[in-house]
């Protein structure tokens, strides 16, 4: 195998730290922006044989990351950002110890005080997280009134030497346990923000916030979050987790791979299965002229573009996206190439054409592995078309043989995806949908394209929203190879 599946197998051996809020209507976040709501029955068993949900999210609702465009017109914007930025090593400054107030910020003495405690030091590259214990305020279910949304309107910060501290250092980003990464402010009354506007944003120093219960993790280790791909995006939701690489020396090992981006962009109307509601965003939520900031807002159902269905998709009693470990979809990946079988719409790939791929690339599913089906058919996604029969060829695509299902799940693989709307025998019949993946555990995902130039083996990465109740969350994987 490559060393990127061991890579991989190394990683499934390591501690994983969940810093994901949950993402539910009315969770409490920055004061401007608008906050989450969430459509929980768009689709359901009854009437449509799946249940799904449909989500009106701001790009900078619950644990997310700011993209340059976010303050400064013209800048990069999150699809722009190279794929597996947020991907690295970090570095955790507990300033816990230091009791910090909402509106006082953190001195660049107290930086240093922790450095020294913990043997710290800011490096290029690094990832900087900043632990106020400001979680302690995250209180979603309060029902005192204005409770819930003092955690945000009420934040300490760093002052601009630290800032320029950690900008000199050249770090990839910075995130905190509040909503904001900048200086403190009271009240909601935010002055100025001279970190994004200054320091980091400028810089490709992506700012992140929203984080919860990092108190548990390490000092330092590997911290991983994969932004959605979102066209024009002024920054993103995301599902960031720790890793304690116990001396392991994986971050250098992930840094040593090349990444390999295999989802769409996320715009407007792009095409996916026919019966889901299409994405739209509003592109002007927020704009420089009237709040001194641009942001977009997605109405986005949990299984538009690139995603993952939770067992609850088609199983009411099973768990959903907020019930599967963070680290579920991170781990050993095979690859099988069916493209010179010659898919066809409609048309079934049988178990004697997977077993001749096995043979000619030298792989076989075993237990806990990635399957990935590269069928072809991102040959036929084409967002730009306004060809309904073009969207329709994409909506019907090839899929494999009940045979090829009960082969994979007997493997006890731990997920399945391709590069198809249905990781399954070909619309309407989906026993992996209905009898062997789901009901086994095992994950279905769907909508993956540019799966071709990457490897027959290697290390995948996705990281889905921690949806409340979610039946699937968009997502934009990445294979390392």
């Amino acid at each position: 195998m490559s060393k990127a599946y061991e890579v991989a197998k190394l990683l499934k051996t390591l501690d994983v730290y969940d810093i994901s809020p949950l993402f539910e209507t009315n969770m409490p976040g920055f004061s401007l922006d608008p906050q989450l709501g969430i459509v929980p029955v768009a689709k359901n068993i009854e009437q449509d044989n799946y249940f799904t949900q449909i989500l009106v999210i701001s790009e900078h609702n619950g644990s997310h990351v700011d993209a340059p465009v976010h303050i400064r017109q013209g800048e990069k914007s999150i699809d722009q950002i190279p794929c597996g930025y947020l991907i690295g090593p970090y570095k955790k400054y507990d300033l816990t110890c230091f009791n910090p107030e909402a509106g006082k910020n953190i001195t660049i003495d107290q930086i240093k005080e922790v450095e020294a405690r913990d043997n710290i030091q800011p490096q290029a590259g690094d990832i900087i997280l900043l632990q106020y214990g400001w979680d302690k305020y995250y209180l979603p279910y309060s029902k005192k009134l204005f409770e819930k949304d003092w955690y945000a309107a009420n934040v300490p910060g760093i002052n601009e030497e630290v800032m320029q501290y950690f900008r000199d250092a050249e770090i990839r980003a910075i995130g905190s346990d509040t909503v904001s990464t900048d200086a403190a402010y009271t009240e909601s009354k935010i002055m100025s923000m001279p970190g994004k506007e200054k320091y980091f944003l400028p810089n490709n120093i992506l700012p992140m916030s929203g984080f919860i219960n990092m108190s548990k993790a390490p000092v330092t280790g590997l911290f991983m979050a994969v932004p959605l791909k979102i066209k024009n995006g002024s920054g993103s939701p995301i599902r960031p987790i720790l890793v304690d690489t116990k001396n392991t020396g994986i971050e250098k090992m992930i840094q040593g791979l090349k990444p390999y981006d295999i989802s769409p962009v996320f715009e407007t109307n792009m095409p996916g299965f026919y019966n889901h509601p299409t994405l739209g965003i509003v592109p002007d939520a927020r704009t420089y002229e009237k709040h001194g900031y641009y942001m977009q807002t997605l109405v986005i159902c949990e299984h538009n573009g690139s995603h993952t269905d939770s067992f609850k998709h088609i199983h009411a009693n099973m768990p959903g996206m907020d019930e599967i470990p963070a680290d579920f979809l991170i781990g050993p990946y095979k690859k099988y190439d069916l493209t010179k079988h010659q898919p066809q719409r409609g048309t079934n790939i049988t178990l004697e054409q997977i077993k001749e791929v096995e043979a000619r690339d030298n792989i076989k599913p075993e237990a806990n592995d990635i399957i990935l089906l590269q069928f072809g058919w991102d040959r036929y996604y084409k967002p730009e078309s306004n060809d309904p029969e073009d969207r329709l060829m994409y909506s019907f695509g090839p899929g494999i043989t009940e045979e090829a299902v009960i082969y994979f799940a007997k493997a006890k693989i731990q997920a399945i995806g391709a590069d198809v709307v249905s990781a399954d025998c070909c619309f309407p019949n989906m026993p992996g949908h209905q009898k062997h993946f789901l009901p086994n555990g095992i994950l279905i995902m769907e909508s993956f394209v540019n799966m071709g130039p990457a490897p027959a083996t290697g290390l995948f990465v996705g990281l889905p929203w921690k949806i409340k109740g979610g039946s699937g969350s968009p997502m934009s994987p990445i294979l390392f190879g």
